[in-house]
């Protein structure tokens, strides 16, 4: 089957092909004569073409014209753009330029309407009359305050001043205001109103910046500042000056009467040393004149005060540098017109505002002799209790201590007992009466020198006080007194006589024991009263006896520039006390010492 399919095929090819072979014969036939139709027709229309492109040469060379003006129409266009661009630009620049100055100028002129604001606001505030007017003189603007001051009303702007009434004469008013138009000079004057007030009227140039330049004015500007409190403060003041001023002239003057009647000397210098003022205690003090001691040194008064370091004119040894003075008190020595020395307590203060020293100076010449004097009653009264010791209790002792060998051999001697039981000594009947009367000698020695050596202690120690202390120390210092001899002495006590403060019972207790002492040696008295009495507001304590007496003329004090010691420390123990010491003749020709003490709260 499958050889038969196969020859089938074959034959089926044979045939096939050859009628292929005669249609492409045929075909060839048909495509020659095609080829050859096609190329004349090709060579037709080539030469119809290269016709055409021949027509279309000139046609084309007009376009390539045409399409170069229409580049360089496009180029222009393009750089005509490129201006408008930038144009544009410039424009949105200069937008924003007017943008800005336009935000510019609305907060210009909302600075504007607030300075003006602030303006009007600050000149209503100030309560100042302010007036402005033009070249001519014609109102241009005032403040509320000036309507009552020139009588304004608003429909007044624009009028000449001088058709306005004022309501105070001003008649240079006008004038000055032409003045300063011409001259550019501003002009004050004080001016009053009838009610009466007071202005300080000041007219100035009203200047603009146009006129700045031109050098001329656009009118004046008239301000109405009110004094009135100001002058009546100054009245105010003037009567407070016033009277100040005469409360310093008084208190000048009052300074300088208790500078002249102060009891110690007060000398100013300045930082030199340069006195430049003293008072009269200064001048009896060193016995120089006013005159004399005014622009000198103070080393002419006090040699021993160094202003300064180095200071070559006193001794280095005893001077004393000014600061180390000040504040602080300090003795030295000063020294007299006719070159006599003494010594002054010294205080130096500075006031610091002034540069000046002021130096305040008293005399403790007397003090000081007081403190020599004091001295010299403590060595002798320490010399008379050692030679009372030694002349008195010393001899006592010592013949008690011989009292007392002879009891010892007394003792001694005696023989013992011959009973087994005791041992005891065994005196006969004499030996007993000799040891009993040695006894009474030693018990009345051992007497007699504690009554001694009592006595010279109650006259070193203290009063001891109690509710009625110096009656009882009194009447003690009484009785002894009784016992020394052959005198009378009385006490006397009136009202209470109670001194509660033990300092002050001491003192007088003191002086009574001194003015007795007085009487006893000096005086040779034989009667002595002592009387202490209670005043209302004072104690006094007096002493009388019927001695030889004083002279009348004398006093306290003259005694005390005298040689008495006692009397000088009864006197300063009187001063210590606030009180006085007098000494007077009494009716029995003798003496009468009475010390005064005032009764001071806290003192008695």
């Amino acid at each position: 089957a499958l050889v038969d399919v196969g020859t089938t095929n074959a034959d089926a090819c044979h045939e096939n092909n050859g009628l292929i072979l005669s249609e492409t014969e045929k075909t060839l036939e048909e495509e020659s004569r095609l080829v050859l139709q096609l190329e004349f027709e090709l060579k037709s229309m080539s030469e119809e073409m290269n016709s055409t492109i021949e027509e279309m040469e000139s046609p084309n060379e007009e376009l390539k014209t045409s399409n170069e003006e229409i580049m360089s129409m496009n180029e222009e266009l393009q750089s005509v753009n490129e201006e408008l661009e930038t144009s544009k630009e410039e424009l949105q620049s200069l937008n924003e330029e007017l943008i800005t100055i336009n935000d510019q100028l609305e907060n210009k002129v909302v600075e504007l309407d607030k300075a003006t604001d602030d303006l009007m606001n600050l000149m209503s505030s100030t309560e100042i009359a302010t007036i402005f007017l033009d070249d001519q003189l014609n109102i241009k603007r005032f403040t509320p305050p000036t309507k009552a001051l020139l009588n304004l009303l608003a429909t007044d702007i624009g009028r000449p001043l001088q058709d306005i009434a004022l309501r105070f004469a001003d008649d240079q008013m006008l004038n000055e205001c032409q003045e300063v138009l011409d001259k550019l000079t501003p002009v004050e004057r004080e001016i009053e109103t009838d009610e009466p007030r007071y202005f300080l009227r000041r007219i100035l140039p009203y200047r603009t910046s146009e006129h700045a330049i031109g050098g001329s004015v656009g009118g004046v500007v008239i301000t109405f500042v009110d004094l009135t409190q100001r002058k009546l403060a100054e009245v105010a003041q003037h009567q407070i000056d016033t009277r100040h001023a005469e409360e310093l002239h008084e208190s000048a003057e009052r300074l300088q009467a208790i500078l002249g009647t102060a009891a110690d000397a007060i000398i100013t210098f300045d930082l030199m040393g340069q006195i430049e003022s003293v008072n009269l205690a200064t001048e009896t003090l060193f016995n120089y004149q006013r005159s004399q001691l005014i622009g000198q040194n103070l080393s002419l008064l006090l040699p021993f005060i160094q202003l300064k370091q180095n200071d070559e004119k006193v001794d280095s040894q005893a001077s004393v540098e000014i600061t180390h003075l000040i504040g602080n008190r300090r003795e030295m020595l000063a020294r007299r017109d006719d070159g006599s020395t003494f010594f002054v307590d010294l205080a130096i203060s500075r006031v610091d505002h002034l540069n000046i020293y002021t130096a305040i100076l008293r005399d403790i010449s007397l003090q000081k002799q007081l403190q020599q004097h004091i001295l010299e009653v403590a060595t002798d009264e320490q010399r008379r209790i050692g030679q009372e010791l030694h002349d008195g209790t010393q001899q006592e002792l010592t013949g008690l201590s011989l009292i007392c060998g002879a009891l010892c051999e007394r003792l001694s001697g005696a023989t013992r007992s011959e009973s087994s039981e005791f041992r005891d000594r065994v005196f006969t009947e004499k030996d007993y009466q000799q040891l009993q009367q040695t006894a009474a000698k030693l018990s009345l020695g051992l007497k007699k020198a504690n009554q001694h050596v009592n006595k010279l202690s109650h006259g070193i120690m203290p009063v001891q006080i109690d509710a009625e202390g110096l009656r009882s120390a009194l009447a003690e210092l009484a009785s002894e007194t009784k016992d020394q001899g052959q005198i009378k002495c009385q006490l006397k006590f009136s009202g209470s006589s109670i001194v509660g403060n033990n300092a002050v019972a001491t003192q007088l207790y003191r002086i009574a024991q001194e003015s007795l002492n007085n009487a006893i040696k000096h005086s040779r008295a034989t009667e002595i009263l002592i009387s202490l009495s209670q005043q209302v507001d004072q104690v006094v304590l007096e002493i009388s006896d019927n001695g030889s007496g004083i002279d009348p003329l004398l006093t306290a004090k003259s005694y005390s520039r005298g040689s008495g010691l006692g009397l000088r420390i009864m006197e300063y123990r009187a001063n210590m006390l606030g009180g006085s010491l007098e000494i007077d003749h009494n009716q029995n020709n003798g003496t009468t010492i009475r010390c005064t003490v005032p009764t001071l709260e806290g003192l008695l």
